[in-house]
């Protein structure tokens, strides 16, 4: 997500020609399912720096195609190692606390927040689709596989 937008499908194919095999990124992955929802307003949170948060509300509003990035929120968490003590609840409260009133969807961002055993909750509470770091990877990855039917884990596999 920090670069210019093509560098991830640069990535990807310096990753499969050398191990021969599909390969995907976190970033690559974020703006196909947003973009297939039709997303125009997007609230986002994140664990991490009011800088990094920003930094990422830029690369989402470059890679999907007029997608405005409207409130978003920053724990300001700087460890990894700390991202990934956060319990998943934490993602729950935090989400019931921004202002989704203007938003088409939710974006959980951080792939080593524990955000997948509470995204159903949220959508279910919310009424919106919740898109996360991680489940836009689980879903590119099983996209490319060829593999469907994970349900269980919010609206975005569900379509899988």
């Amino acid at each position: 997500m920090v670069g210019r937008p093509d560098y991830d499908a640069e990535l990807i194919g310096m990753l499969e020609s050398t191990v021969g095999c599909p390969a995907i990124t976190t970033a690559g992955a974020e703006a196909a399912p947003l973009t297939q929802a039709a997303t125009k307003k997007l609230d986002l949170l994140t664990p991490y720096s009011e800088q990094m948060t920003l930094m990422e509300k830029e690369y989402l509003e470059m890679t999907v195609p007029g997608l405005k990035v409207v409130p978003h929120r920053s724990l300001g968490v700087s460890s990894e190692l700390a991202i990934g003590d956060i319990e998943p609840m934490v993602a729950y409260r935090e989400s019931r606390n921004i202002d989704t009133d203007q938003a088409d969807a939710l974006f959980l961002s951080g792939t080593n927040w524990r955000t997948v055993d509470v995204t159903r909750l949220i959508e279910s509470d919310l009424g919106m689709p919740v898109f996360s770091a991680t489940l836009v990877s689980m879903w590119a990855a099983l996209g490319r596989l060829g593999i469907s039917g994970k349900t269980g884990y919010g609206s975005l596999l569900d379509q899988t």
